[in-house]
């Protein structure tokens, strides 16, 4: 194969997107660490196993964000998961999967 730019565009955005999956990973281990909740820890643990094994990375973060969310409403995260929360529902980190839904209300239309 030989260099071009579209090329070269698509091996820095896979390597800006495995240094963000590692960052993540990294907060969560060091979460892990703290005195944290039991309900917490379930689910950075969740969170910690899928990031490892290099799960669809959206997926990770929307089940993390899933399992915080009734905390965070209830107020009962610890300061520092509650941080990590905040860095989480960050736009960024949105599963930007926008014409999914739209894909399968059609596919069921012309069943």
């Amino acid at each position: 194969m030989y260099w071009t730019p579209n090329n070269h565009c698509q091996e820095m955005l896979i390597m800006k997107k495995r240094e963000q999956e590692q960052q993540v990973l990294q907060q969560v281990n060091a979460l892990l660490d703290l005195d944290i909740s039991s309900e917490e820890r379930k689910a950075l643990a969740y969170a910690k196993k899928g990031l490892e094994k290099s799960d669809y990375f959206p997926s990770v973060i929307g089940a993390l964000r899933n399992d915080l969310t009734p905390l965070a409403m209830r107020r009962s995260l610890s300061p520092a998961v509650s941080k990590f929360y905040l860095t989480v529902t960050n736009h960024k980190y949105m599963n930007k999967n926008f014409g999914g839904g739209l894909i399968s209300t059609w596919a069921n239309i012309f069943k």
